[in-house]
Order: structure tokens, then sequence, then C-alpha cells
């Protein structure tokens, strides 16, 4: 008797996991004002189109919550980790596990305040206050150039003077666009999504 009550008690938890799950998939994709960065997101402020192209371009998409410490398992010069919009505040022990994951050969693309925070080599302009809107100025010839101008809102723009920095768009005084290489890998940094 008493195994038949763990099985429906089981059984009741799986169900209501369920639920829970459905209901925050079409809840997060009904509302187009919703602004969360993440892949289940198809609203402006979502990453769900970008995550279901590269999908279809053939590229093997994982999305994870994991900790960046966990980095250190990962097969770093097949691996590129987009960090879209990271809310967090990122400990030692990430950054450090980060920077070593692009030393290793790793790709790493982030964009905005706390992605300059997280990014090893990264310096961003302290002295200039950047416009709320900014319509960018394509710089080079990279494939990041070629995008053409993009109207960014930033929030802090990189330095554009460094040695071993490549801008690929600028914005009055600085950088909005950046690739830079660190160690074996390489870094790309967007001053904002949008």
């Amino acid at each position: 008797m008493m195994a038949r009550e763990k099985k429906l008690v089981l059984a009741g938890i799986g169900i209501a996991i369920g639920l829970i799950v459905l209901v925050s998939i079409f809840a997060s994709s009904s509302d187009p004002n919703d602004q969360r960065p993440i892949v289940s997101n198809a609203a402006a402020g979502g990453t769900k189109a970008a995550y279901v192209l590269l999908q279809r371009l053939g590229y093997r998409v994982q999305h994870s919550d994991a900790p960046l410490t966990a980095l250190n398992t990962v097969d770093a010069e097949h691996t590129t980790l987009v960090i879209a919009t990271p809310w967090a505040q990122f400990e030692k022990p990430e950054q450090d596990a980060l920077g070593d994951f692009v030393k290793r050969g790793g790709h790493v693309l982030a964009d905005g305040i706390a992605g300059a925070h997280l990014l090893p080599g990264f310096y961003w302009l302290d002295d200039l206050r950047p416009p709320e809107r900014c319509l960018t100025t394509p710089q080079g010839s990279s494939a990041l150039a070629h995008a053409g101008p993009v109207l960014f809102h930033p929030a802090i723009l990189a330095k554009d003077d460094l040695l071993e920095t490549y801008v690929a768009h600028s914005c009055m005084g600085g950088a909005a666009v950046i690739y830079y290489p660190y160690g074996k890998g390489s870094i790309v940094w967007w001053a904002s999504v949008e």
C-alpha cells in the first residue's frame, strides 16, 4: 500500500512540475513587452530568434544556467559562449574561469555593463558619458563592421586606443563594438543589445 502512495505522490509532483514549465513557457512568449534576454522569449528583448537562427544554420546550440566555473570542462577551442545582457554580479572565481576558457581557445560574445565587468582584458572609458542613443559608425573591414550602422542605447563605451583591440563600430568618441584576442581565444563585446 505504501509503494502505491509513493507512486501517486511522485506522479503528482511530476505533473505539477510539467504544468509549471508549460505555464512559464507560454507566459514568457505571450507578452510583447517582455525584455528578459532569455532563449524562450520571442519579444524584442528576448534571444529566442538568435537561438533558433543559430540552430537552423546548423550550429549545435545549448542553453546553460551552469555557473561559469563549469567552463573548465568545456572543449574551449570548439565553443563560443554568448553572454547576453547578464543580470548577475559575477564573483572572482567565475571571472577567472571565463578568462581561462578564452585563454584555452574559447570565444565569447558579451554585451553591456555587466559583460564589460566580466570580460578579461576589457577597458572602458570612465571619463565619457555615453549618449542615450547612438547610431554607430562602422570601422575597418571586419564582418562586424560590414553589418552597417547599428542603433545602440549604450550605458558605457570601450576604449578605442588599445593595441590589440579592433574597433568595429564607434560612437561619440568611444568604441561600441570591439573584438580582441585573449590567449588562444577571442572576445567580441557590444555596448548594448538594443
